[in-house]
């Protein structure tokens, strides 16, 4: 029988007008199989936790398989599993409509590494991400605005509020844009700071988040840096910054949703 597996990876945060969720759950298959059964497909049902008034703007679909069979076949196999998934899912009142991206990934991104019953298991799996929004009160535009970095002393460190990415990988919400944008015109107006980005996940007990995206556990690291990509592409120089992932090493001791955070900190001015 496929077993389900809900996880929530971001919690609300205000955004704009609307607050960006991002669900996560994963489905586990016995051995050659990618169906899903009636029973399950309540299941599925049921795993889809969002509220009535959500509006869903897409779905993404990793399917894997385990290191049985031969590396096409096992290809062919998590491609059925993603496409039947996705059936599934349109199934589904309220994303009937939802545009889904479905991938399967073969036997190339294994969880776990190893010959036994349960960690052949824990590899036959779909992964899904659900980005849905909710409409909340606009925010000041003050929110927004970063202080002068200038006036701000060595080793001390800034939250980049409302930059979030796609839960479990390094894509930026498209509402990051902004605060990017600001990110960059705030260092041009001190073009002698140097500063570290610094990137956190949850909920890992101080462990490194996975990628889903290529099955690595760098999340933090990855994202500190596609930040400082962006910031280099978009003309701050590259020996003004650096990055660094601290994965779930710092918990700032309250809500868990805060631990999922791009810190800066000021290295040099």
């Amino acid at each position: 029988m496929t077993r389900f597996l809900l996880l929530f990876l971001l919690t609300t945060v205000s955004i704009s007008l609307q607050a960006q969720d991002t669900l996560r759950f994963s489905i586990y298959y016995n051995t050659d199989k990618f169906h899903l059964s009636p029973k399950e497909l309540l299941e599925l049902k049921a795993s889809v936790q969002i509220p009535s008034n959500a509006v869903v703007q897409g779905i993404t679909i990793f399917a894997y398989c385990d290191d049985l069979g031969s590396t096409e076949y096992n290809k062919a196999l998590s491609e059925r599993r993603a496409k039947a998934l996705a059936a599934a899912l349109h199934q589904i009142a309220q994303l009937e409509k939802v545009s889904i991206k479905a991938y399967g990934k073969g036997e190339l991104q294994l969880l776990q590494d190893g010959d036994t019953l349960e960690m052949r298991r824990l590899n036959r799996r779909s992964e899904v991400l659900l980005v849905y929004s909710v409409e909340q009160n606009a925010k000041t535009p003050e929110e927004d605005v970063l202080p002068n970095l200038s006036e701000l002393e060595v080793g001390q460190k800034m939250v980049l509020k409302n930059l979030l990415f796609v839960g479990g990988t390094r894509q930026f919400l498209p509402e990051s844009i902004p605060v990017l944008d600001e990110l960059v015109k705030t260092l041009k107006e001190s073009p002698t700071v140097k500063v570290r980005i610094i990137g956190h996940v949850c909920c890992t007990g101080g462990l490194e988040g996975e990628d889903i995206e290529t099955g690595k556990f760098n999340l933090s690291v990855i994202r500190a840096q596609t930040v400082y990509l962006y910031l280099v592409n978009h003309g701050i120089e590259k020996d003004r910054l650096s990055f660094i992932g601290k994965g779930g090493n710092e918990p700032l001791g309250g809500d868990i949703k805060y631990d999922r955070r791009v810190e800066l900190e000021i290295v040099e001015k």
